[in-house]
C-alpha cells in the first residue's frame, strides 16, 4: 500500500512530497502552482469568415487578460473578454484565403495560429 503526504518544504511555489511503500521511500514528486495561466489558443468557433469582415467568432483558450489584443490576418480587431478562457471578436476585412490569428496579452505574451480561419 502506497502512502503519500506533503512535506513541509516548498520551493518557488512548489510543494514537495514523498511517496512511501512500506518502509522504503519509492518516489519523490513536486507539485507546482503557476503564478498565472499561460496564454493559449484552443479553438475558434467558425473555420470561415467573410472577406468583408463582420463575422462574430468565439475564441476559446487560456490565460486571456483584460486588454488582450486580437489580430486576424495581421489586422487588429475588437475583442470582448468574456472570461479568462473565452473571447468574442468581430473579424476585420481581410483578403481571401487562410488567415493567421494572433492574441497578445497586456503583458506582451503572444500566441499565434497560422490558418486559424479562412476568408471567403
Amino acid at each position: 500500500m502506497a502512502i503519500s503526504w506533503p512535506s513541509m518544504k516548498t520551493d518557488n511555489a512548489c510543494l514537495l512530497s514523498r511517496h512511501w511503500m512500506g518502509h522504503r521511500k519509492t518516489q519523490r514528486s513536486r507539485l507546482c502552482q503557476l503564478a498565472s495561466v499561460p496564454l493559449g489558443l484552443g479553438s475558434v468557433s467558425s473555420p470561415t469568415i467573410s472577406v468583408g469582415g463582420g463575422t462574430t467568432l468565439t475564441i476559446r483558450g487560456s490565460g486571456f487578460q483584460a486588454g488582450i489584443k486580437v489580430a486576424i490576418g495581421g489586422k487588429l480587431t475588437m475583442a470582448t473578454l468574456v472570461d479568462m478562457n473565452t473571447l468574442t471578436v468581430v473579424s476585420p476585412a481581410v483578403p481571401t484565403g487562410p488567415q493567421q490569428l494572433t492574441l497578445t496579452n497586456a503583458t506582451g505574451e503572444t500566441v499565434s495560429l497560422d490558418a486559424a480561419v479562412t476568408a471567403n
